[in-house]
């Protein structure tokens, strides 16, 4: 069975929801709740010549060696969906096919547990299945802990739902609430920088993309070199009514984003917050 993934957009994508709809879906029997981990989106699959691990557009993205050689332990004609961590682990939250079958086509409830059972089978500490919550009691203790532990945020799932790559312009059965707010921009070292910061840039529908800030560059200043430009990722406290980053900086432990282009680097992902959500401006 061929199960080689190609495309811009190989993987189910989620879409943003607002606090509002979460509590909507706290309360709905038909989705559970799991961690939105941090790391590189990776579909990692085991085919007749080996090992084959791709990012979220299809494209192949190196894993630590280390899991390479857990992956070669799957059935021929499994494929898992997860995110690598940046530590190098891999956590698993769906798959696709396992041992030369489909299941695509599965409701999410099965799928997942699968992956549990799957993950148990491996019994690696390189692969563990993603923690979920399922009840609405579970579910409301789950976001609450989450958010005491300052994580990222949260990702609602429909368990009827079948699996499909992309994303919706709106809604869909896989939602996703952040704690923080986070963005993908262009980070650029200027020529002659004497403060270790990188400038962020974003695009807004014209040919050159806008200044929105200053981010300190702190450790990773020396990753790039004076002139040159890279997706990164940043975190910040809110955006002012220009489309200006208040309080941004790097995620850590790793910001650069290699699954992302210049062109997703767009304005639209800035939220409108804070002193100004008063007036009115609390909006994309």
């Amino acid at each position: 069975m061929k199960i080689e993934v190609v495309g811009d957009q190989a993987v189910w994508l989620p879409t943003d929801v607002s606090e509002a709809d979460a509590e909507r879906l706290l309360v709905d029997p038909n989705y559970c709740i799991q961690d939105k981990e941090d790391g590189i989106h990776v579909l990692a699959a085991r085919t007749e010549r080996g090992v084959s691990t791709r990012n979220r557009k299809g494209e192949p993205h190196s894993v630590p060696q280390g899991l390479t050689q857990v992956l070669m332990g799957l059935p021929v004609g499994s494929m898992l969906d997860g995110e690598r961590l940046h530590e190098g682990g891999y956590v698993v939250f769906d798959i696709l096919y396992w041992d030369g079958r489909d299941w695509r086509e599965e409701s999410y409830a099965n799928r997942l547990g699968e992956v549990y059972r799957v993950c148990s089978v491996m019994q690696s500490t390189w692969i563990r299945p993603i923690a979920s919550a399922f009840s609405e009691n579970a579910k409301r203790d789950f976001l609450l802990d989450r958010r005491e532990q300052m994580k990222e945020g949260v990702i609602f799932k429909d368990m009827r739902a079948p699996y499909r790559p992309g994303r919706p312009v709106e809604g869909g059965t896989l939602r996703r609430l952040k704690f923080t707010k986070r963005m993908s921009v262009i980070l650029f070292r200027r020529q002659g920088d004497t403060k270790a910061s990188f400038d962020m840039l974003a695009f807004d529908g014209k040919p050159l993309p806008s200044l929105i800030g200053t981010v300190s560059a702190q450790q990773f200043f020396t990753d790039l070199l004076p002139g040159q430009a890279r997706v990164g990722e940043v975190e910040y406290l809110y955006g002012t009514p220009n489309r200006k980053l208040v309080q941004p900086r790097l995620v850590r432990p790793n910001p650069w984003r290699e699954d992302k282009s210049f062109e997703e680097c767009t304005l639209d992902q800035v939220i409108v917050g804070g002193r100004f959500a008063s007036n009115g401006s609390d909006r994309r």
